[in-house]
């Protein structure tokens, strides 16, 4: 059977299945407070679970509906190629257990866009794998599809997305970590940018906005004026909060989209 393997576990997340549930365990201790809509689709970082993973935690937890299709974002930090890769897999592997892939779906957009490409290498991507744990523990009846991308124009992106959330049950998850490296000053300022971008869902304030995930967060700006959805920043945070590190940082934000 053609399994995604696990590349980043016991690196970005624990390779224990014991382990991984202390994480959840551990953010399940903590009440979220719940928005007044529920999501279609939702954003979050994809640092390592002790950084990032209580701030990627508060989106998944506003999602109280049954998913049976998830479709994960993420862009490329890996490999360099043009468009976007899926991953054309049977499953996908967690610490605690395989995620079987929506096949069908995949072949669907393939034949729908001849521009998206299966690169294997592309799949080998933290971006996208840090989220596998969540969708494991959090959709445990879900089918997932791993949509990994390059250099794109975003619209493209979007085209995918009004897609897939046509399918009932479905939930799109845009992976982006903030920006990286700067001081904490610096940080805070750039990731405010994104942050506002968000709130108000206008693309023109991006443009002060850094994001490895930039073009993730642009297409879901994009998908929801188009369908007339709202937004939420649910939480926002640093590295620093854990390092005490305010030299070089890097910023986390999670929000919700529907």
């Amino acid at each position: 059977m053609n399994s995604r393997p696990m590349a980043v576990a016991g690196h970005f997340y624990p390779d224990s299945c014991e382990e991984v549930l202390e994480w959840f365990k551990r953010w399940r201790s903590t009440p979220v407070p719940m928005q007044n809509f529920q999501p279609k689709a939702i954003i979050v970082p994809h640092a390592g679970y002790m950084y990032s993973g209580a701030c990627a935690f508060k989106a998944y937890a506003q999602v109280t509906t049954e998913i049976k299709n998830v479709i994960v974002f993420g862009p490329s930090h890996r490999v360099a190629f043009r468009g976007a890769s899926i991953g054309l897999f049977e499953k996908v592997q967690t610490p605690c257990g395989a995620i079987a892939c929506d096949s069908k779906l995949n072949k669907g957009l393939v034949v729908e866009f001849p521009w998206l490409q299966y690169i294997p290498k592309a799949h080998a991507e933290h971006s996208t794998e840090v989220q596998f744990p969540f969708i494991k523990e959090c959709f445990k009846n879900a089918l997932i599809t791993e949509i990994v991308y390059g250099s794109i124009d975003p619209k493209l992106l979007t085209d995918i997305m009004k897609i897939c959330v046509n399918l009932p049950q479905t939930l799109l998850i845009i992976s982006t970590d903030l920006s990286h490296f700067y001081t904490l000053e610096e940080a805070n300022k750039l990731d405010n940018a994104c942050i506002n971008a968000l709130k108000s869902l206008h693309v023109s304030e991006l443009e002060n906005c850094e994001a490895c995930g930039m073009r993730g967060i642009e297409a879901g700006i994009l998908l929801a004026n188009a369908l007339g959805w709202r937004s939420q920043v649910l939480d926002y945070c640093t590295s620093f909060d854990k390092t005490g590190d305010k030299s070089q940082v890097v910023g986390y934000m999670s929000a919700i989209l529907g």
